[in-house]
């Protein structure tokens, strides 16, 4: 087990920033879409600390037997999920985001 933390880093593909949240088993469960800046993908994680309180902010999906969910603040899409299996893998990331993600530390991998 390991501390849970946002990890910033930036995309040798595209030369863009992105976060993700890991738990504290490991577990990436919760990824940005792509940033033109560093400081952007650091308001982003902002954002998503402040939305990830809110259960209402978390839009659930399933399709043919995948569950995921996406963070959403302002209408917005913050970050989403990998897929998962089953439902309550699903909540059990949910819960994560919601109990790691508004105090884990940012690591800078970029």
């Amino acid at each position: 087990m390991t501390n849970p933390k946002y990890q910033v880093f930036r995309s040798i593909d595209d030369g863009q920033f992105y976060y993700r949240l890991k738990a504290a088993n490991g577990e990436i469960v919760l990824q940005s879409d792509g940033y033109s800046s560093k400081k952007a993908c650091l308001e982003g994680i902002s954002s998503a600390r402040i939305n990830a309180r809110f259960d209402s902010n978390f839009m659930r999906s399933e399709f043919l037997s995948n569950y995921s969910f996406v963070l959403e603040g302002n209408g917005e899409i913050i970050g989403s999920s990998e897929g998962y299996a089953d439902f309550l893998s699903r909540e059990d990331g949910i819960y994560a985001v919601k109990r790691d993600g508004i105090t884990a530390p940012v690591e800078d991998l970029s």
